[in-house]
């Protein structure tokens, strides 16, 4: 039987009619047949709810009619969240009360997104410090520009040193042109001005009155107590990450040059914890660039200058103890002196240094293996105490015309 394909007009009408055309109005006839016993398709089957079946969702004594993802997400997320902040700034969870996290999150929201990464990691102190270098790659932990200190996020606010004080003043001024163009009032930027001052000059010193103390005008009084409780409570350092006390907004309202708005304080605390961390990153790439090099040629010259003093000590510790790797790997040391080696090109020194490493860790696998064999054989264990008996003669002499020996076994105990 042979089976042939042919496009067959549908519908034909005309008077020469042809089997096949019977043959495609009877297929027509059976697919309009299943498609009028045909049901939806559902991949979940779904139970018929009954008419009086009702559901409410309470929160906080309350009955939610509307953002209940929002309202769901921040019941599941914030305690956790809210535990960690706390264990980690060691506040109460009075003081974690007295941060503005309305405008905190108003901020973060304005950030473009390829930069809110950077700020998160900033705002949580997950930045790469010497000090974390230390801790997990035994570096030195010491500040590069000052070598007084560790480096932590904290002192590279805070570095006493000529040039990091130059470049904080000069974010400061940014800060406060910033400040200026939202209308903030002339007691609020000195206030941040003092306190920055203030923390620089003794960045553990917690007992600062402000330029307000004293001033029984009712502005003043919300600034002298923001102020305070900022710099006692919260922090100054906390301030830099965007942890802004609640009464700076009040304070700033009491003056009077906040608009008449309903999220007038809300707005103006979301503009300044953004300078904040504008300022604060500003600090970071500074100290970067002192480290890694401002431009791309700094850049690669510290590269190739830190290759160098790899390369340079591995050549003394191999003059010190020539035994650092296997024999077979000292044609490493051996083929070029060190001079050769530190003229050669950026990529053929990395690629020394990565062979140099891996002859390294092989001496450390076969010392391993080693020590795993022999204590098969001579097992580590403590040795047990023996006692073995030696017989020690001693003579007396009972009268001056005979002597009689006597013989008394002795024990002594042998480890």
């Amino acid at each position: 039987m042979v089976i042939a394909t042919e496009w067959v007009t549908g519908h034909y009408s005309g008077i020469d009619k042809e089997y096949k055309h019977h043959l495609n109005d009877s297929a027509d006839k059976l697919a309009g047949e299943f498609q009028l016993h045909q049901f939806p398709h559902c991949t979940i089957g779904k139970p018929i709810t009954s008419p009086d079946y009702k559901i409410r969702l309470l929160h906080d004594s309350s009955v939610l009619t509307s953002k209940v993802s929002t309202i769901l997400a921040a019941s599941i997320h914030d305690p956790p969240l809210v535990a960690y902040i706390l264990r980690k700034a060691g506040w109460s969870k009075f003081t974690f009360d007295k941060v503005r996290w309305d405008g905190h999150e108003r901020a973060f929201k304005r950030i473009p997104r390829y930069n809110q990464h950077s700020v998160t990691k900033l705002i949580h102190g997950l930045v790469n410090t010497k000090r974390q270098n230390h801790m997990y790659y035994n570096a030195s932990p010491f500040s590069p520009i000052c070598q007084a200190e560790e480096e932590m996020l904290e002192h590279v606010f805070t570095c006493p040193h000529l040039s990091a004080l130059q470049h904080h003043q000069a974010g400061l001024t940014n800060l406060f042109k910033a400040l200026q163009t939202a209308n903030t009032p002339q007691s609020i930027i000195d206030a941040l001005q003092y306190g920055f001052t203030q923390w620089w000059r003794a960045p553990t010193n917690t007992d600062v009155r402000p330029l307000t103390a004293g001033s029984l005008w009712g502005p003043d009084a919300v600034l002298t107590s923001a102020f305070i409780e900022q710099f006692r409570e919260i922090g100054w350092f906390h301030m830099c990450l965007g942890c802004v006390n609640t009464k700076w907004a009040s304070a700033g309202n009491q003056y009077g040059t906040h608009p008449c708005t309903p999220d007038a304080d809300l707005h103006w605390a979301s503009i300044l914890v953004a300078v904040l961390w504008r300022f604060s990153k500003s600090l970071w790439q500074y100290w970067n660039e002192v480290v890694h090099g401002a431009t791309v040629e700094e850049q690669e010259q510290r590269q190739i200058a830190s290759v160098r003093e790899k390369m340079t000590s591995f050549y003394n510790s191999y003059a010190e103890n020539p035994d650092m790797v296997l024999p077979r790997h000292q044609h490493l040391f051996t083929h070029c002196t060190l001079t050769e080696r530190l003229g050669a090109s950026y990529d053929n020194m990395s690629a020394w240094l990565r062979s140099v490493e891996q002859a390294i860790l092989v001496l450390q696998h076969q010392e391993a293996a080693n020590l795993e064999v022999s204590q098969l054989i001579f097992p580590s264990n403590q040795p047990e105490t023996v006692t073995i008996y030696i017989p020690v003669y001693s003579t007396r002499f009972l009268s001056s015309a005979s002597a009689q020996t006597s013989a008394s076994p002795r024990a002594f105990s042998l480890c």
